[in-house]
């Protein structure tokens, strides 16, 4: 496994802004959580889903710096639970939850696929290096 200080000038960046990106998603997910907490638990359980999903985000990025291979199969998890998240019929409901969900996809979904997609480059790069 290769550290981050072998990684290509790119990578360091995208992934820095990228991690940049999760934590501030990571924030606003426990906002989430504490303002819920502060109205006595008044989420739905699709929203905690939601929340659940983007508070993951940070911690699989994190992995990244020490194991590549598992950070991206991570963060493709991470992607398809986003993308099945959407698919799922009993979330689109009139109430605003069908914005939610497509935003979703396009702010967590899109680059969680795309961090999955670097790091598994990078990863596949250190393999034919060592070959």
């Amino acid at each position: 496994m290769s550290s981050i200080k072998q990684w290509p000038l790119w990578s360091k960046i995208l992934f820095g802004a990228l991690v940049l990106y999760s934590g501030w998603l990571f924030i606003v997910s426990l906002g989430v959580f504490y303002q819920a907490w502060k109205q006595h638990w008044a989420l739905k359980a699709p929203d905690i889903v939601m929340q659940i999903i983007m508070a993951f985000f940070l911690p699989l990025l994190l992995v990244g710096f020490r194991n590549t291979r598992a950070a991206s199969g991570g963060l493709f998890l991470l992607a398809l639970a986003d993308l099945a998240f959407l698919l799922a019929p009993s979330r689109l409901v009139e109430d605003g939850s069908a914005a939610m969900v497509m935003g979703s996809l396009f702010f967590l979904g899109v680059p969680a696929l795309g961090s999955a997609i670097m790091l598994h480059a990078i990863s596949r790069r250190d393999g034919f290096k060592r070959s």
